[in-house]
């Protein structure tokens, strides 16, 4: 048998051979491998939902946290590029890597406000999102 080592291969793999074992424990969150795959797929059918395809890169500004994993193993199992942003990135340093980056979507997160506001810093670098709604097609340069 020859084994694909890939993000979405590993992951389907261990929730059918270990599915009732804890996979991942952050704080009071637990879950078993198989739970994992359930909640990756879908983040995986919302990604697509989105309009994310296979090769699409997929930004990711949040602290390290469940909804982090998920999502990157959403992007795994439909073949999107997943673009970790470091979260303690300042303004310039944000905006740099974005510009850069062929981001089609980018998530981010309220946990760590008390820290960085990274929707007050996202505003900042780009004001059109002070009066976009949601639903709206959004384009920033």
């Amino acid at each position: 048998m020859i084994w694909t080592n890939t993000v979405a291969a590993s992951l389907t793999r261990a929730a059918r051979e270990h599915g009732a074992r804890e996979a991942i424990i952050i704080g009071a969150d637990r879950l078993t491998h198989a739970q994992v795959l359930d909640a990756a797929r879908r983040y995986a059918r919302s990604l697509a939902g989105h309009g994310i395809r296979a090769g699409d890169h997929v930004g990711i500004l949040m602290p390290n946290c469940l909804e982090y994993l998920l999502l990157f193993y959403g992007c795994a199992l439909i073949g999107a590029r997943p673009v970790h942003f470091n979260a303690r990135y300042k303004r310039d340093e944000l905006r740099y890597v974005i510009a850069d980056s062929d981001v089609t979507l980018l998530f981010t997160s309220a946990l760590q406000r008390q820290f960085t506001d990274f929707s007050a810093l996202l505003t900042d670098l780009y004001p059109a999102l002070r009066t976009w709604r949601a639903g709206e097609p959004l384009r920033l340069d």
